[in-house]
Parts: structure tokens; C-alpha cells; sequence
């Protein structure tokens, strides 16, 4: 967990993009990376509400909810290696060269999709590997209690989705294209 990344984030240093609201509420929040339930919920890091119990309609929506957003990001990764097999590695360059790669291979990921589409074969192979690796991390989780403590805030940011999400049951599909 003691990465730059993590430092950064913890830190509040991270380049994101500041608090905005959601479409059609007033109330400002955070841009969040999605987890699962092996990762501890920050306000910027959203994980699922825990599922031991019978959890709440509300609860359960917002679950199945990040759960397809965190899906449809992993499989779009996957379309991105299986067509540009560079990233199935390390990538053998300087660091100051990986952001100008990995953006440059999603510009031309995008350009292919919008010159070919997506072929269904490819896109069912993703999401076939993509379940069996979710399934695999639900097994394989590790309790790092040091950094499971989840402040207030975060909770609330998590529930401003959760109402966001039963507000607004008829969200666009996400799109296939992968933004920069």
C-alpha cells in the first residue's frame, strides 16, 4: 500500500480533477476509483456496501451498479491488451515515455472502434475472463486492517451515490470507448 499513488491520494496531491456535482443534484463529490470488496472505502476510492446480511434495495443497486462500472472498465483493458499486446508487460521504456504510450494506444483504440466496431467474439472472451478474475479476487482478499479504517466522509460520498443511483435508475449505458 505504500506506493506513490497511495501517497499521493492520501495526500490529497493526486492530479484529479476537483469535487463536482453528479447530473442533477447540487452537492458536490469526488472523482472515485472503483474497487471491490478487498479494498478499503476512501473518498476517493469507492468498494462495494459489505453483503454478509440482507442489505438494503438501495444498497444492493449501488453494488450491482459499481460492480458493472468496474466491469466494463476491465473489460475495455482487456479489448486495449488483446489488440496491443505491449501491455501485456512491463512496458521496456523510460517512465516519462508510459503516459504518452498509454494515451496514444487509447486514441488509436478508440479510432479502431469507430473505423471497425467491436467484434462480439472478442468482447464475450473479455467478459468471460473478466468474471472468473472477479470471482478469483472475492477469494483472495486480505484484510490489511491498518488501511480498512474508512472515514465519515467517505461514507457519505458512498451514499450520495447510492441515492444518486435510485434517483436515476435510467442512467445511459456506458460507452465503449476508452477516455482519455
Amino acid at each position: 500500500m505504500e506506493t506513490g499513488v497511495y501517497r499521493h491520494l492520501e495526500n490529497n496531491s493526486f492530479n484529479v480533477a476537483p469535487p463536482k456535482p453528479l447530473p442533477g443534484i447540487n452537492e458536490h463529490v469526488p472523482h472515485v476509483f472503483l474497487g471491490d470488496q478487498g479494498y478499503p472505502l476512501k473518498e476517493y476510492l469507492m468498494r462495494p456496501y459489505p453483503t454478509m446480511n440482507n442489505i438494503d434495495p438501495e444498497k444492493e443497486n449501488f453494488n450491482y451498479r459499481l460492480s458493472r462500472a468496474r466491469r466494463s472498465v476491465e473489460c475495455a483493458f482487456g479489448i486495449l491488451v488483446s489488440k496491443w499486446r505491449c501491455l501485456k508487460t512491463e512496458l521496456q521504456v523510460e517512465p516519462c515515455h508510459v503516459d504518452t504510450i498509454v494515451k496514444t494506444v487509447c486514441l488509436l483504440h478508440n479510432i479502431v472502434i469507430d473505423k471497425d466496431g467491436i467484434k462480439e467474439s472478442v468482447l464475450f472472451n473479455i467478459q468471460s475472463q473478466t468474471a472468473e478474475h472477479s470471482s478469483e479476487t472475492e477469494h483472495n482478499i486480505t484484510n490489511l486492517r491498518r488501511f480498512n479504517r474508512s472515514s465519515r466522509r467517505a461514507y457519505e460520498i458512498r451514499d450520495i451515490f447510492k441515492q444518486y443511483f435510485k434517483d436515476n435508475n435510467n442512467i445511459n449505458k456506458l460507452n465503449d470507448r476508452v477516455n482519455l
